[in-house]
């Protein structure tokens, strides 16, 4: 532990690594290149073939370091700042201008697609990069002509993302009356962080509250879910993808006999997930069916609460004896201003983690409430860093890894961290509280993303031809979650309005951002059991194995540690891992 770090960590991040304000000298000057950059593309119309290939791959090395900084600047100030008109404009002209590269980037596709690849093998500059031109060349197949590709990401700023701004805007400053509360309101946020509350009636009166207050924003966000959709749809359509689902595969670079079989596991172990709700239920004295507002309902000891300094030594004492080096990182975090602690009006909710290579730094957004679910979470924020950690010394187009593998470190830290904590237990009733906060994660990566799996599809296929309001959009929402979670929820006490608080349905850049929690999940799972199985060992192989999810297929990346993820033995055997604890927990609430 670092003796030498602060009595309590900083409320808020600091973004001083990147730049000071917004007046920053080197925040001016680095708009100044980027607009030098822009200003540079006719140069590129003479080139073409190898050529055209070098001289764009160099713009892209330099253009992915200013813009990861210059980006990252400005939608970090807006994430705690979310009324913020300036930072908006900002961002909004930034991403234009980034429109300005569209069109050299097809054309650079199309020429990848056509050269042979020992020719580029012999350009140095081209070395480093035989992964990343692979991918290049098949998104060739996949992209309408350069003047259509350009007008697409121009339109977009004022359609898709602007929709996803709005949906951003509404949530993040939603207030919710709560007369205990300071200012007579809570933030949406704030609310639904009281279904962690230990008290029944807090958590039943916030569930209701919280679904009581959507429809004031429900109908601007229907109006933004059907135009996103319809925009990926027919964007996919016309590049030649199948569906918008073939289109996310291809994203992910993940196989869709990988998805199957993720997919076909997870359905047959839903029932399991019901026995565990169900003894859960009991265990809470809500009856045979657990109410939705007893998923996230303390058990045991685990109402416990945190401080942040008690959060960060927990963190760093657990991490560090798994991997010193670990440790140490995530004692940066907090003692260097890293994290965004506390939930506050116009912050953005839930919790995320920006990895900033260009500094060798992340920052973490979270909302924190002092419960070990909280600590969990940063836990899961910090395995994001660590992955960065892993990848910030690679070649500057070596660093973006997609979005199945995003969830292997994060997942990787939340089960290392209850398996710590179930082991240093002692008693029955801490058992059953650390148990079932693992499960609980679980239940969420597992169960309701395979709900929002059904959902987001169901969206796709209707939204073509008809508009879905907001009740269409509510029971398209009840029926996906009966499905999922079948004989474990109460299906008169469910949350209809699941649609309108996950931000991940309202990108145009990013559809089903939701199987890759539950390959998160899973994966993590069947690495921290050969974890367990091979010891300290492993940890060298796993560091190897995040190094080189930017360079690799989902596939080929999980070859790397022997596991073959195209079949059902992989995903069966790290749900058996999940029965295990479920016939664990519910002997517990037997006993």
């Amino acid at each position: 532990m670092n003796d030498a770090s602060p009595a309590t960590p900083a409320d808020r991040w600091s973004l001083d690594a990147l730049y000071r304000g917004l007046d920053d000298p080197a925040f001016l000057a680095d708009l100044e290149r980027f607009d030098e950059l822009g200003a540079s593309l006719p140069a590129y119309d003479a080139l073409d073939g190898l050529p055209l290939i070098v001289a764009g791959v160099r713009l892209n090395e330099e253009l992915e370091s200013l813009g990861t900084r210059l980006f990252s600047f400005l939608s970090l100030q807006q994430a705690t700042d979310m009324m913020n008109a300036d930072l908006a404009g900002r961002l909004n002209v930034l991403s234009m201008k980034l429109t300005d590269f569209q069109e050299l980037s097809v054309r650079l596709n199309s020429a990848i697609a056509a050269a042979k690849p020992e020719d580029l093998e012999r350009q140095p500059v081209l070395a480093p990069y035989t992964y990343v031109l692979s991918r290049r060349r098949l998104a060739a197949r996949y992209q309408m002509s350069p003047a259509l590709e350009s007008l697409a990401a121009r339109l977009d700023i004022s359609g898709g993302s602007a929709w996803g701004d709005l949906f951003n805007r509404l949530t993040s400053t939603l207030t919710i009356p709560w007369p205990e509360a300071e200012s007579g309101h809570l933030t949406l946020t704030e609310v639904r962080n009281l279904a962690y509350d230990p008290d029944p009636a807090v958590r039943e009166r916030a569930y209701h509250a919280e679904l009581a207050a959507y429809p004031r924003i429900a109908t601007p966000l229907a109006f933004a879910l059907n135009n996103i959709k319809r925009q990926v749809s027919l964007l996919d359509s016309e590049r030649g993808h199948a569906s918008p689902l073939d289109a996310s595969l291809q994203q992910a670079a993940m196989s869709r006999p990988t998805l199957d079989a993720m997919i076909a596991a997870m359905r047959e172990r839903l029932p399991d997930f019901a026995r565990y709700f169900q003894a859960r239920s009991r265990r809470l004295g809500l009856g045979e069916r657990l109410p939705f507002h007893g998923l996230f309902a303390p058990l045991g000891s685990s109402s416990k609460r945190y401080s942040i300094r008690e959060a960060r030594d927990l963190i760093v004492d657990v991490f560090g004896s798994l991997d010193p080096a670990m440790g140490a990182l995530y004692a940066r975090a907090f003692d260097e201003s890293w994290i965004d602690v506390h939930p506050r009006h116009g912050k953005l909710g839930g919790a995320f983690c920006a990895n900033l290579p260009v500094i060798k730094q992340s920052r973490i957004l979270t909302n924190f409430d002092g419960s070990f679910g909280a600590i969990s979470t940063l836990a899961h924020e910090l395995g994001h860093a660590w992955h960065g950690f892993s990848i910030e010394d690679n070649e500057p187009l070596n660093r973006n890894y997609t979005m199945p593998v995003a969830e292997t470190a994060s997942t990787f830290n939340e089960i290392h961290l209850a398996g710590y904590m179930l082991e240093q237990a002692t008693n029955d009733d801490e058992r059953l509280a650390l148990l079932d906060h693992g499960l609980m994660e679980l239940g969420q990566t597992v169960v309701d993303i395979f709900s929002r799996f059904l959902f987001e599809s169901r969206v796709f296929e209707r939204c073509q031809s008809e508009f879905l309001d907001v009740d269409t959009l509510c029971d398209m929402m009840r029926q996906a979650q009966l499905e999922s979670y079948g004989d474990g929820l109460d299906p008169d006490v469910l949350h209809p309005y699941m649609w309108a608080c996950k931000s991940h349905y309202y990108s145009s850049g990013l559809s089903f951002y939701n199987y890759p929690y539950a390959f998160g999940a899973l994966f993590a799972t069947g690495l921290y059991a050969r974890c367990l199985d091979e010891g300290p060992g492993f940890i060298r192989q796993y560091n190897a194995l995040l190094t080189a999810t930017p360079t690799h297929t989902v596939e080929d990346a999980a070859a790397l540690v022997g596991i073959d993820i195209t079949t059902r033995e992989f995903w069966d055997r790290s749900l058996d891992l999940v029965v295990e604890r479920i016939d664990r927990f519910t002997a517990l609430c037997d006993a």
